[in-house]
């Protein structure tokens, strides 16, 4: 019995773009390549540990970070600030293995990490706060008094 990967675009050997499919690791490695410069990370690198999720927005009086940490308490989560650069660093340890068990499937990564993000404006450093809520944490940094101010440029037709 032959196992055949089921595809309901293919057609004729063609993909559902009429690329021929010889081609999908290329475009992988590609894909791969592309998504390694948009998140300064790329899966070969997420596969070999842990690398939290993370969403960082900007509302008119702060930054908000949010990074996805299950399984990790605030204990083993560090957040700093220095010179316009916020890091998160930590370690998501593994569960001992006990001799009696046998894993079929282990999708869970383990491991250190750090993270560190240039902040797109100025931020308060004194009256940042990291909250830590169901497997979530949030840190929040208030924009500076130079950085809540901004000028309407007029500009000039000649």
């Amino acid at each position: 019995m032959t196992l055949v990967k089921f595809s309901p675009f293919r057609k004729q050997g063609l993909d559902r773009v009429g690329v021929d499919p010889s081609f999908g690791s290329l475009w992988s490695e590609v894909n791969d390549l592309f998504n390694h410069f948009q998140t300064g990370v790329s899966s070969s690198s997420q596969a070999m540990g842990f690398v939290p999720a993370i969403d960082v927005k900007e509302t008119p009086k702060a930054l908000l970070l949010h990074a996805e940490l299950p399984g990790l308490s605030e204990q083993d989560v560090d957040v700093s600030i220095h010179e316009g650069v916020l890091t998160l660093k930590g370690e998501k340890k593994s569960e001992n293995k006990k001799e009696d068990e046998n894993h079929y499937y282990v999708e869970r990564s383990f491991g250190s990490f750090s993270r560190s993000f240039t902040l797109p404006t100025e931020v308060n450093e004194d009256e940042v706060e990291a909250v830590f809520s169901k497997g979530v944490l949030t840190v929040t940094l208030p924009k500076s008094k130079e950085a809540k101010t901004q000028k309407k440029i007029t500009i000039k037709a000649q």
